[in-house]
């Protein structure tokens, strides 16, 4: 069975392995809360020691600029008059907005987690499967007057 099971939402559910690992690590364990859930196989059968991993940080980090979209060229957005937005190929963050940060999600991409290259190299050296860490752009430009770094902790879920 997998490390990290894949869902359509915010909830990322992983086994013990990982928790483990997380919680070893005050300084990444901060910010995430795991909540037991039962997992079951087909049969019936439940499989021990699974829960959804809830990042608290969302944070305000996107270099809109560096990103890579997605657009149709001939779809034209009447509010902007700029080709419609399907989808990003390659987000870009400032990576002093995501200083001091161990593990978040993104305000405007919140169903991806990013990590640390801190908990990337953890992830990666206990072989962890279901999910494998890929690289974030995070630029050295400048933050742009105006633009505010929100970091913004919702709630613990109880």
């Amino acid at each position: 069975m997998n490390d990290y099971l894949c869902t359509n939402q915010e909830l990322d559910i992983v086994s013990a392995r990982v928790r483990d690992a997380v919680q070893s690590h005050p300084e990444i364990a901060r910010d995430v809360q795991f909540l037991p859930i039962h997992v079951r196989r087909s049969t019936g059968e439940e499989i021990p020691g699974y829960s959804v991993m809830n990042v608290l940080p969302r944070i305000e980090a996107v270099n809109r600029e560096k990103c890579f979209w997605l657009k149709e060229a001939d779809d034209i957005d009447p509010e902007t008059e700029k080709p419609r937005i399907y989808a990003i190929g390659r987000v870009a963050v400032y990576a002093k907005a995501l200083a001091g940060c161990e593990v978040l999600r993104l305000m405007d991409f919140p169903s991806s987690i990013i990590f640390s290259q801190r908990l990337a190299d953890i992830w990666t050296s206990n072989r962890f499967t279901g999910a494998k860490p890929s690289r974030l752009d995070a630029t050295d430009d400048e933050v742009p007057k105006g633009f505010v770094s929100k970091r913004h902790r919702p709630a613990r879920l109880l």
